[in-house]
């Protein structure tokens, strides 16, 4: 659902679950020349907080560690900046319906 989401508003979808032993990536997408790593969180209620509140600054840690060894691994990618961002998902079953939030350029 979230990469449908940012592909609707014009990124491109490079890779999906990026994984290392130090980190791991929802998705990695293009988007006018910057390379984008998402995070992606879904919560169906509020006893845990809102999706986007689980992103700590350990998980931002993990994932500039496994966007770090990407780049590496990719060196012929032509981008010309990277950022971080988040796309929560809040799902409401009793209206069945949900709400998306992009974040962008988390830090």
């Amino acid at each position: 659902m979230a990469a449908l989401y940012l592909e609707v508003l014009g990124y491109k979808l490079i890779k999906e679950r990026y994984r290392i032993r130090e980190g791991e990536i929802d998705l990695i997408m293009r988007n006018s020349g910057d390379m984008v790593f998402v995070e992606v969180k879904t919560r169906t209620g509020l006893e845990f907080g809102l999706p986007e509140e689980a992103v700590t600054k350990t998980k931002l840690i993990r994932m500039r560690r496994a966007a770090r060894s990407y780049l590496a691994e990719n060196k012929d990618l032509n981008w010309q900046n990277v950022r971080f961002d988040v796309v929560a998902i809040q799902i409401d079953s009793q209206n069945d319906s949900c709400e998306i939030r992009h974040l962008i350029g988390i830090s």
